[in-house]
C-alpha cells in the first residue's frame, strides 16, 4: 500500500511536520549534533510537541529521508495499538475472545484506519493513550508489578504530551479514576499505596514531558489562549455556537458518522437496548 502511494501528504500539518523531520535529520546526517539537538527540542510548526517530527528519523537512517519511509516508520504504531487495545480489553473483560472482538471492531472504525493515513501526530497519540489506560489499570491491581505498571503509564502519558498538546483531555478521566480509588479506600495501607502509585505515574511523564514544556511554557500558554479566544482563523474549523445544543447534536453526529459509523453506533444500540430488555428485575421480596 504505501509502494502505491506516490502522493505527497495530503494535509498540511503533515507536509510540514514532514519537511521539519528530514531537515531535521539532515543534521545529524552532517554530524552537527548540536544542531541536531536544537532543532529536536523545538516544537513542530512552532508551536506543536516534537514528537511528530522525531519519529521517522530512525527509519530515515536506515533507508534514507522522503515520504515512504516516514510512512514505514509509522505503521509499527498500527500492531502498537492493537496489542495494547487487545491487552486492555482482555484485563476489562477476562476473556481473550472478547478482546480479539475488540481489536477487530476498532480496527474497523473510520477513526482508526482513517488516522492510519494520516499518521504524522494523532495516530501516535492513539497508541499513547491506550497503552496508559492499559497500564493505569494494571496499577490499580495489588501485584508485585504495580510500580513498574504505574512508571510506564506515566511514561505513555508523558510521550502522549509529546505527540499533542490535548493528550491529557484523553487521560484526565483514568486518572480521575485511580485518585478516586485511592481516597475511597478506607484502609491507610491501600490509601498510601495509590498515593504512590500516582506519585510514580507523576514522576514518570514529568521526565519524558517535562522538559519540553518547562522550557517553553509562556509560549504553549500563549498557543492555549489563541485557540480558546474567538479567532476568525479558529471559528472557520468549529461546529456552531459553544454550548449550543445544535452544535452538540452536530459533534455526535460527526462522532457517529466519522468516528465509529453508522453501522456500529447502531449495532451498538441494538445491543444496549437488548440487554436492557433481557436484565432480570429484583421484585421486592414478599413479607
Amino acid at each position: 500500500w504505501i509502494q502505491r502511494n506516490n502522493a505527497p501528504p495530503r494535509s498540511w500539518d503533515d507536509a510540514e511536520y514532514l519537511a521539519e523531520s528530514v531537515a531535521t535529520y539532515h543534521a545529524l546526517e552532517r554530524g552537527d549534533l548540536i544542531e541536531f539537538l536544537r532543532m529536536s527540542s523545538r516544537p513542530a510548526r512552532g508551536v506543536h510537541p516534537p514528537m511528530p517530527k522525531l519519529f521517522p528519523i530512525a527509519a530515515y537512517a536506515l533507508v534514507g529521508p522522503g515520504t515512504r519511509p516516514a510512512l514505514y516508520a509509522y505503521t509499527i504504531l498500527i500492531p502498537a495499538f492493537c496489542v495494547y487495545v487487545f491487552l486492555l480489553a482482555r484485563d476489562i473483560t477476562g476473556s481473550e475472545r472478547a478482546a480479539m472482538f475488540a481489536v477487530a471492531v476498532t480496527c474497523c472504525f473510520p477513526l482508526t484506519y482513517g488516522l492510519w493515513r494520516l499518521v504524522m501526530a494523532e495516530f501516535g497519540l492513539a497508541v499513547a493513550v491506550t497503552a496508559s489506560h492499559y497500564h493505569l489499570l494494571r496499577s490499580t491491581r495489588a501485584s508485585a508489578w504495580r510500580a513498574w505498571h504505574a512508571a510506564l503509564a506515566g511514561t505513555f502519558i508523558g510521550w502522549a504530551m509529546l505527540w499533542k498538546i490535548s493528550a491529557p483531555v484523553f487521560v484526565a478521566g483514568p486518572l480521575c479514576y485511580v485518585l478516586v480509588r485511592s481516597l475511597a479506600e478506607a484502609k491507610d495501607a491501600q490509601r498510601q499505596s495509590y498515593l504512590r502509585i500516582l506519585l510514580w505515574i507523576a514522576a514518570a511523564g514529568l521526565v519524558v514531558a517535562g522538559p519540553f514544556y518547562f522550557l517553553r511554557l509562556g509560549s504553549l500558554w500563549d498557543f492555549v489562549v489563541y485557540n480558546s479566544s474567538p479567532e476568525p482563523s479558529i471559528e472557520q474549523f468549529a461546529l456552531g455556537p459553544v454550548f449550543s445544543p445544535a452544535t452538540v447534536l452536530n459533534y455526535w453526529l460527526m462522532l457517529i458518522n466519522f468516528g465509529i459509523s453508522g453501522y456500529f453506533a447502531f449495532v451498538f444500540a441494538g445491543l444496549v437496548m437488548t440487554q436492557l430488555v433481557r436484565r432480570e428485575r429484583s421484585l421486592p421480596l414478599a413479607e
